[in-house]
């Protein structure tokens, strides 16, 4: 539980769940939660770094990974293994920007040192 004070000084109370590195695992219940907040590695991985591995993770993200997000307020970044790009992601991915959610400023990006040859590397 997070506490928020808005524009007009009233006192909010938010439950945040927050979850990452789920590399196309889906068989599990999010609790009940405000917002919903995925830190990355959201895809499964089939053949990384292959050109083939982005149009598989967006059929995938786009064909159950949206349908189990169905109905949550839930903003996400991509994550080292989730190789696909800006123009495949659905509008609660969000990649180098600032979001405004209920009196918070949250940073999404799905930046990282750089390790072997993933995704997202800086």
């Amino acid at each position: 539980m997070i506490t928020v004070w808005n524009a007009s000084d009233k006192v909010m109370t938010i439950k945040i769940v927050a979850f990452s590195d789920q590399h196309g695992k889906l068989g599990f219940e999010l609790p009940p939660a405000d917002l919903y907040l995925c830190a990355g590695d959201i895809c499964p991985n089939w053949y990384p770094g292959h050109p083939v591995e982005s149009d598989l993770q967006a059929s995938w993200i786009k064909g159950k990974w949206l349908n189990w997000v169905d109905g949550k307020k839930l903003y996400a970044t991509l994550g080292n293994h989730d190789f696909l790009s800006r123009y495949e992601i659905p509008k609660c991915v969000k990649v180098d920007v600032k979001v405004d959610i209920a009196g918070l400023s949250i940073w999404f990006s799905p930046g990282s040192n750089t390790f072997r040859n993933w995704a997202g590397m800086a």
